[in-house]
């Protein structure tokens, strides 16, 4: 999650307020709360299973998609990951 904050940072520099929803002054915390969900996948072949069962495709801009952020959710609704993707 760090990685991708720092990654939202350097790439939209200081137009970053310009895409967040809230501006508080800190940088982390405003990124987390403008990310948009994009898309989200089910694997129900992978229910009551150790992979995960929900892919939540999060962005901070919905005009690109190359920089995203990928949430794993298991069949019991936990988070079993969350990493960058391009």
């Amino acid at each position: 999650m760090t990685e991708y904050i720092l990654q939202q940072q350097e790439t939209f520099g200081e137009d970053l307020e310009e895409v967040l929803v809230d501006v508080s002054g800190d940088a982390a915390v405003d990124i987390i709360r403008s990310l948009r969900l994009m898309s989200m996948t089910i694997l129900a072949d992978e229910h009551g299973g150790s992979e995960p069962f929900a892919v939540l495709e999060y962005a901070l801009d919905d005009s690109t998609t190359d920089d995203v952020l990928l949430v794993n959710l298991g069949s019991d609704g936990g988070v079993q990951s969350v990493m960058s993707g391009d």
